[in-house]
C-alpha cells in the first residue's frame, strides 16, 4: 500500500490476478483508479489454478496502466506466472509499475529479481512473516531500480517500521541462514504430512509452492472436520465469484505439532 501511495497517479488502470492474496491492494487501487480496475480471474484447470486470460494480452489492451500487481507465486492458490510473461508485462507498461509480491519466495526458489537488470519499472517485495516467523510486525524488503527506491525513501518517513519489528528482524538476521533453512525444512515436512493425510482421506487437493495446501470442500466427513478444527484453516468468501470459494486453505505446521493432532482423530 505504501508503494502505491508513493508512486500513484490517479485515473489510470490497475491490473491484477484475482484472487491474489492482498485485498487491501484491490481496495486502494479501486479508489485511486476511479474504479478502473481489471481482474484476471484464476480458475481450476487440470487440478491447478490457471488464469482465464493471458496477462500480457490484457495489459496490451490499455494505454495508461498505472500498476500491475502479481503475487509470485499466488499467495491464495499457488499459481506462478512465467517470468517471461512478467518481463513482457513490464515492457508493455513503460509509464507504470509492476509489483511482484514474493511473500513465498523461500518455498518457490525462483525470483523476479533476475529481471531487474533488463527492466526498470519492476518492484520486487518480500516479507519476513512466513519462514522467519515475524507475521504481524509488518516488516519486509523491496528490491527495485535506484530511481524507484529513492522515491520510496521519501515516502518511508511516514511509514517507518516499529522499534519492536526492527529488533525482531535484527535477531532473525543474526541467527543466520542455518536457522532459516531449518524453518523451511520443518515446514516442508509438515506439509508432506498434511498432503499424505488428505490423499489417504480421498480428498481433492491442490498443492502450491508455499506453506499450505488447498482442500476441496466436497468430501469432508466428520473426521476431517474434526482435524480442520484443530489446525489453521482459511475459508474464502471472495467478492468476485471464482473457484477458490470451493476450497479450504490449510496451513502447514511442524511434524511435532501435527502428529499428535492426527493421532487423536
Amino acid at each position: 500500500i505504501s508503494i502505491i501511495d508513493a508512486l500513484k497517479s490517479p485515473g489510470k488502470v490497475a491490473i491484477s490476478y484475482y484472487p491474489s492474496g492482498y485485498d487491501l491492494f484491490y481496495h486502494r487501487m479501486t479508489l485511486l483508479s476511479e474504479k478502473n480496475f481489471r481482474f484476471i480471474v484464476l480458475k481450476v484447470k487440470n487440478n491447478q489454478f490457471m488464469p482465464n486470460e493471458n496477462i500480457v494480452e490484457v495489459v496490451k489492451k490499455y494505454d495508461q496502466v498505472q500498476f500491475v500487481y502479481i503475487t509470485f507465486p499466488n499467495s491464495y492458490c499457488g499459481y506462478k506466472a512465467p517470468l517471461s510473461d512478467i518481463k513482457k508485462v513490464c515492457e508493455n507498461v513503460p509509464n507504470g509499475f509492476v509489483i511482484a509480491d514474493e511473500v513465498y519466495y523461500e518455498y518457490l526458489g525462483e525470483s523476479c529479481c533476475s529481471l531487474l537488470s533488463s527492466v526498470k519499472n519492476l518492484i520486487v517485495v518480500r516479507s519476513f512473516s512466513k519462514t522467519h516467523g515475524l507475521s504481524g510486525l509488518r516488516i519486509g524488503c523491496i528490491v527495485a531500480h535506484p530511481e524507484i527506491i529513492n522515491k520510496l525513501r521519501e515516502w518511508r518517513k511516514f511509514v517507518n517500521p516499529t522499534g519492536i519489528a526492527l529488533e525482531a528482524l535484527n535477531h532473525i538476521l543474526k541467527e543466520g541462514r542455518e536457522v532459516f533453512e531449518k524453518s523451511i525444512e520443518n515446514n516442508k515436512k509438515g506439509l508432506e504430512l498434511l498432503k499424505k493425510f488428505f490423499i489417504q482421506s480421498d480428498c481433492n487437493i491442490i498443492t502450491a509452492p508455499a506453506n499450505y495446501i488447498l482442500v476441496k470442500k466436497d468430501k469432508l466427513n466428520d473426521r476431517l472436520k474434526k482435524f480442520l478444527d484443530q489446525v489453521y484453516v482459511r475459508e474464502f468468501h471472495t467478492t468476485v465469484k471464482n473457484d477458490l470459494n470451493n476450497y479450504y486453505r490449510v496451513s502447514a505446521t511442524t511434524e511435532k505439532l501435527l502428529k499428535p493432532i492426527l493421532s487423536s482423530i
